[in-house]
Order: C-alpha cells, then sequence, then structure tokens
C-alpha cells in the first residue's frame, strides 16, 4: 500500500530527480561555476567588482596572486610586487583570502586591511615560504634558515632574510645547532640506527637543539603554522640546484657537476643562503649510528657527519 501511495505522488505532482548537470538550479554541481562566470564576463548585479588595494611583497619573478572575499570570486592577479590595486568579484568584506597562490610560494595576508569609501586599502601580503609538493605532500620551506628572518620589504620589496644581524653574521643565522649531543649513541632516535630524530624526552641526558630549533617556530606559530618541524633528507635533497647537473635529489655522497655556483639553490627564492653552510635532515644513518645525514649547499653534497656536530637548519610546515 506504501508503495502504491509513493507512485501515485509522484505521478499526480510529475516530480523529477534533480537535474545535476542543470547550471540554472542552485543545488546542481554546475551552478556555482556558472555564476563565477556571470560574475567575470556579465558583471552581474549579485557580483559587483571590489577594488582592493594595499602592498604586495615576496613575490618572485613571473609569479602571481589571487584574492577573494566571503562569498566571493577570484580576483584580478597581483603580478608584482609594491603597491597593487585591483578588482575582485563579488562576496562579503569580513575576511580576505588569497584564492591562488603562485606556483612555488606560499603567501600570507598579514594585514586585511579596512573598508574605507567602498574600496578595501591597506591590504599587506607577503610570502615567507617556498612551496614544494615532496613525496605526497605539499611542504612549506621557511626561506630564511633558523636564525634569521623575513624582512617582507627588502630588497625594494621582493623580501628577503636581513631582518635582523648583518652581514658580517649572516644576517643572525645560527650555525652551532646539533642533531644530538651524543651523551648515549642513539639517544636522539630512540636508539633506531637510520631512524628519523624524535620529539622528547630524549634517552638519558641526550638534547637535540635541531629539534628545538624547529619546535620553537611550532610554539610561536609562526606565519600562523602550527605544524613545523625538522626536514626530512629528500625534502632538503630537493632543495639543491646545480648548474651542470645532475638533477636534483642528488643521490647520497654525490655533489654537483664541476662549474656549479655556491650557494647551490635557488636564490631567488632563498635569499640569503651564505655561499657555503650545511643543512642538518631528520634522518640518522643507518650504517653509523653515530651520524645523521646533512646536505651541503656549497656543492650540493649530502654527508652523514657526526650527530654532534655544529651546523644549521631550515625548518618546513605541512600546507
Amino acid at each position: 500500500m506504501k508503495i502504491f501511495i509513493l507512485f501515485l505522488t509522484i505521478a499526480l505532482c510529475n516530480c523529477k530527480p534533480p537535474n545535476l548537470n542543470n547550471p540554472y538550479d542552485p543545488k546542481a554541481n554546475d551552478f556555482l561555476s556558472v555564476q563565477a562566470l556571470g560574475c567575470l564576463e556579465m558583471d552581474t548585479i549579485l557580483c559587483p567588482p571590489v577594488t582592493v588595494s594595499g602592498v604586495m611583497t615576496g613575490l618572485t619573478p613571473s609569479s602571481s596572486v589571487k584574492l577573494r572575499l566571503d562569498f566571493g570570486f577570484s580576483s584580478e592577479p597581483i603580478l608584482q610586487n609594491g603597491n597593487f590595486q585591483i578588482q575582485t568579484r563579488g562576496g562579503i568584506f569580513t575576511n580576505l583570502y588569497i584564492a591562488e597562490q603562485p606556483a612555488d610560494l606560499h603567501c600570507i595576508i598579514i594585514n586585511k586591511g579596512s573598508m574605507t569609501s567602498g574600496i578595501i586599502q591597506n591590504v599587506e601580503i607577503t610570502c615567507p615560504l617556498h612551496r614544494r609538493l615532496v613525496d605526497g605532500i605539499e611542504v612549506g620551506y621557511s626561506r630564511c634558515l633558523y636564525g634569521q628572518t623575513w624582512n617582507p620589504n627588502g630588497n625594494n620589496n621582493s623580501g628577503n632574510c636581513q631582518g635582523v644581524g648583518t652581514a658580517g653574521d649572516d644576517y643572525g643565522l645560527v650555525s652551532n645547532i646539533t642533531f644530538c649531543n651524543l651523551f648515549s649513541i642513539g639517544g636522539c632516535t630512540g636508539d633506531v640506527t637510520g631512524g628519523t630524530l624524535l620529539p622528547p624526552p630524549w634517552i638519558g641526558s641526550n638534547i637535540s637543539l635541531l629539534y628545538n630549533a624547529c619546535f620553537s617556530y611550532q610554539t610561536e606559530s609562526r606565519w600562523g603554522k602550527t605544524n613545523w618541524r625538522v626536514p626530512s633528507k629528500n625534502e632538503v635533497k630537493q632543495l639543491v640546484q646545480c648548474a651542470n647537473g645532475p638533477s636534483s635529489p642528488l643521490d647520497d655522497l654525490v655533489s654537483c657537476n664541476a662549474g656549479y655556483s655556491s650557494p647551490t639553490v635557488n636564490t631567488n627564492i632563498f635569499t640569503n643562503f651564505p655561499t657555503s653552510v650545511s643543512v642538518w635532515t631528520n634522518q640518522s644513518y643507518m650504517i653509523d649510528e653515530v651520524q645523521a645525514f646533512a646536505v651541503d649547499f656549497t656543492n650540493g653534497y649530502t654527508s652523514t657527519p657526526d650527530q654532534d656536530t655544529s651546523l644549521s637548519t631550515l625548518c618546513v610546515t605541512n600546507l
């Protein structure tokens, strides 16, 4: 009886299942896409243009950023550093977001500005992180080595790591970081040969200055991120750039071919890498538990120094 009533109801009201490909149905999958196209091409009254102005810093050559408002659509691209004025389509000014990131950077709105006379003004955007997909994870690399400070307005708004210090001290670079102090062998990797660096508590009196360095970013939620960590070996090796090959990532114990330029890294992104600097990874050496992997950006060579060697670090976060 219930089944009969259901079929009778459908027949009388001529009901039809929803067409998920109907661009005019607000419940359809294509509805928002069509509305966005209307905003961009027809300037509909539902999606009026909104002017946004401010200062952009940290873009590299050929990179760009797009913005959007709550319930709005992507703006025109911001194509260069310095003062900008662009239009976005529709939305409500309660929040301003990055709608489209550059291919190899992660940018952050550090000041969302204010609405004055219908224009959103004094917006500040900077790009302090390098973005790269490694082993299926979108990784954000600090563009400054540990101890250096991102300066958004450096290099005519291109950004640099000269927020503190001088050229004489590599702008605050900390180069006395140890993987583990080795009061007991394997004390920072859970006594696992070839294991990765672990958080405390460490075995016995062992201390990892390396772990503590990147964890300090975590405690301050640097750039709004709360998952800062020491990079893996592969994450560090991905950054090596050799002028005459081989392509990255280089094999362990292999350096760039003759004719390389130090530092062997993209200096448009990592603006203040010294010509000679070695960076720890989070992995110990499987053959000798006293050692761990580090990458020398002088020549791209991945070596295995003792864990109590003083080196530098570059912290990363998952995006």
